[in-house]
């Protein structure tokens, strides 16, 4: 399957399985879910770039101590190595799925905020236009106009 870049509109292949782009586009759908939630419960609107900062700030002690538990976990894991104790390994692996699962929710609800806060910010904007936008607005004092319709 080709997927197209962003730099340049090339077009290059993509040599992923199909469960991984699968995996990568439920992850997306998870995102958007997520963003649906955060802007549904209508925490007011991200006023500026430092604010939101501090909301991505927040997010991410959240997403670095359920990090942590997951590298805790591996400690855990590492020293059950030297022994026979397998029920003890599964309590250990069980225990590091479950801070990965942790993690994603974490790291979901980060992605999800950063969607809500560039969200609020291009609105806030105001006056920010795209280069593209920029472009369409030379194009017009250019001397370019709109077609006529043929049929008045």
């Amino acid at each position: 399957m080709y997927k197209e870049t962003d730099e340049n509109g090339q077009y290059q292949l993509d040599c992923r399985l199909s469960s991984e782009r699968s995996l990568e586009e439920n992850t997306n759908i998870m995102i958007d879910f997520a963003h649906d939630i955060v802007k549904a419960q209508k925490p007011g609107v991200v006023k500026n770039r430092h604010e939101g900062y501090g909301i991505l700030a927040e997010a991410m002690c959240v997403l670095n101590l359920q990090t942590k538990a997951v590298g805790d976990g591996m400690k855990n894991f590492l020293t059950n190595l030297s022994s026979d104790d397998d029920i003890q390994a599964i309590e250990r692996a069980e225990s590091i799925s479950n801070a990965l699962a942790d993690t994603i929710v974490a790291a979901v609800t980060m992605a999800a905020w950063a969607k809500r806060i560039g969200d609020d910010l291009y609105e806030g904007a105001g006056s920010f236009r795209t280069p593209l936008e920029e472009y369409a607005e030379k194009m017009d004092e250019d001397g370019f106009s709109e077609p006529e319709n043929e049929e008045e």
